[in-house]
């Protein structure tokens, strides 16, 4: 569990790290800070849609070191995560550019933008994080 909750801080750590360039970019646009708070935290709590996947799992069994280790995807080779999707970025950038600079769904499109890249890298599959490609493929990951 150590090298579970290890690897996961790491992991977390890394989204930071991507977003901070975006945070800066943002911040440099529109002095806001309520902006960069949302960015920040979408950059994070975009990863609470990995209970869809946990909870198809265990049956709304919770346990949170179930959860944290990851096993459900291990176990099921699926990925179901309604959030992790380009194109929720195709849409939220359509709005931000509508509402402009200050717009929430300006720190939304740029919470997300770092989180799925850095994703992308770390699992080596860009095209698994399009919603319409995980519903084609039944939600299996890529062999």
């Amino acid at each position: 569990m150590e090298s579970d909750l290890k690897r996961l801080v790491i992991h977390e750590f890394i989204h930071f790290i991507f977003a901070v360039p975006f945070a800066l970019f943002l911040w440099k646009k529109t002095k806001s800070k309520s902006q960069i708070v949302v960015l920040f935290l979408v950059t994070f709590f975009v990863d609470l849609d990995h209970f869809v996947d946990y909870f198809a799992y265990s049956g709304f069994k919770l346990s949170i070191l179930g959860f944290l280790s990851g096993e459900y995807f291990v176990t099921t080779h699926k990925s179901f995560t309604p959030f992790h999707a380009w194109e929720w970025l195709v849409v939220v950038g359509v709005i931000a550019k509508l509402r402009g600079w200050k717009s929430i769904f300006t720190a939304l499109l740029f919470g997300l933008s770092p989180h799925f890249i850095v994703d992308s890298l770390v699992t080596g599959e860009f095209l698994f994080y399009s919603l319409i490609f995980r519903v084609s493929r039944g939600f299996y990951f890529p062999d």
